[in-house]
């Protein structure tokens, strides 16, 4: 990694973490990327560290704290005894995703991968049938009960919940980019 223009992230010391940049389609992309299996037993994870900059409207295989799905795990075998290699690899997997990520409209993979990352929880839908434009995923947390995820297009749609003011704030200040 570090012949490749990567840092090494000491403040990580559960894993391997290394902080650099990978160019997509001409444009640098910073990244960390953690080791979390020192024997290469598992694909390194990829998170983007400048998203909002670099890939503002890149929605696609983008899961938690801005980590990267750049592969599945079952499609890439990596070789422990050749850890030169299975590093490259995964780092030539990366660029390519990164590629496709920036200058492709991958709507189609959006919605096949979109159950997957709900577990089976159920998600309700507040958007009018015609619905064009932006919506906001809320997650509203009830003290005893499992929480309800609603895609709306604003708060408004949370009034229909049966929820206080002070309770649509506290869902609204915990709402990344939730427009009021």
């Amino acid at each position: 990694m570090v012949a490749r223009g990567f840092e090494r992230d000491r403040r990580d010391t559960a894993a391997l973490r290394f902080i650099g940049q990978i160019i997509a389609r001409g444009r640098p992309v910073s990244i960390a990327v953690v080791f979390e299996e020192r024997d290469l037993t598992r694909v390194p994870k990829l998170y983007l560290l400048k998203r909002d900059l670099e890939l503002p409207n890149a929605i696609a295989h983008i899961e938690a704290e801005d980590r990267f799905c750049y592969v599945r795990e079952e499609e890439l075998v990596l070789d422990p005894l050749d850890a030169r290699g299975s590093t490259a690899l995964c780092l030539i997997k990366m660029s390519e995703a990164l590629d496709r990520l920036a200058h492709l409209d991958l709507t189609a993979e959006i919605s096949k991968e979109f159950p997957q990352h709900w577990l089976g929880g159920k998600i309700y839908v507040d958007l009018p049938q015609k619905f064009c434009g932006t919506a906001q995923l809320y997650v509203v947390r009830a003290a005893s009960k499992d929480p309800i995820s609603v895609i709306a297009g604003d708060k408004h749609s949370l009034s229909r919940l049966a929820l206080s003011d002070a309770e649509i704030r506290g869902i609204m200040a915990q709402t990344p980019q939730a427009q009021a």
